[in-house]
């Protein structure tokens, strides 16, 4: 089956504008709060300029993983909030059952730990990938982003299949995902890519302006809450979309000849 991306954009839009008084708490609570809690209390990392040696790189490298590992409790914290949020979401409109609000809440968080090792199951193959390769391809590493991407798209109805066909497990959710987007998987890569890079290009305005205040040494507290405030909205608002959308392509592929 052939997806009509105009069609499923809109639906997805207008799904999201007739829902909002539900999904905009949801939302609030699960993706903007940890987000913007992450822009308020992390700075982001400082890497001293190189002269493009291995020994300057490998420099840079080494600082920005001790960077992630100290703050990835706070990252990890965050995620788990962004993934009860998602199955809470998807539960609202997937579950067979049509819960209200409060039987998502709770149907999403017994689904949780199956979600979650779907998201490790799917992330394995890219963490492998980088880290075996890694270390030939040098800075051309970037082309590993290419099909780590694919990968990710072609996984990413995961979610929607624990919900929409429990009881399913881990593994079976990741492949019948990839049953499902089969033939469409660049259709898919180009709307969610569009999504996502021109929601970070907006949050990235944003997140520039408190970095010029920062490095101007004329930081505002309110100034700088208000900027990732903003950059915490609009990420946390195109998550809800993709969200959304994820709800569309599986409705309308598991509608079709994949789902056979």
């Amino acid at each position: 089956m052939k997806l009509d991306l105009v069609g499923t954009l809109r639906s997805a839009w207008a799904r999201l504008r007739a829902d909002h008084a539900v999904l905009l708490p949801v939302a609030g609570l699960t993706l903007f709060l940890p987000q913007l809690a992450l822009l308020l209390l992390l700075d982001a990392p400082v890497l001293e300029k190189g002269d493009g040696s291995t020994a300057a790189t490998t420099a840079q490298t080494q600082a920005l993983l001790d960077w992630m590992v100290r703050n990835s409790g706070w990252y990890l914290a965050a995620y788990l909030c962004a993934f009860y949020g998602v199955l809470v979401i998807l539960s609202l409109y997937l579950d067979r059952r049509r819960p209200d609000l409060k039987t998502a809440l709770g149907q999403a968080l017994r689904l949780l730990p199956r979600y979650l090792l779907s998201a490790v199951l799917i992330g394995l193959p890219v963490v492998a990938g980088i880290g075996l390769l890694g270390p030939l391809l040098g800075g051309a590493i970037v082309i590993l982003l290419v099909p780590a991407f694919y990968w990710i798209v072609r996984t990413m109805l995961t979610g929607a299949a624990i919900v929409a066909e429990r009881p399913l497990g881990a593994v079976r959710a990741v492949k019948r995902s990839v049953a499902l987007t089969r033939g469409n998987g660049l259709v898919l890569a180009a709307l969610i890519a569009l999504v996502t890079f021109a929601a970070e290009l907006v949050a990235q305005i944003f997140v520039g302006a408190g970095t010029l205040m920062t490095s101007a040494n004329a930081v505002n507290p309110i100034a700088m809450a208000v900027v990732d405030g903003l950059a915490a909205a609009v990420q946390s608002g195109a998550a809800v979309l993709l969200v959304l959308i994820q709800v569309e392509f599986y409705r309308r592929l598991s509608a079709g000849p994949a789902a056979k």
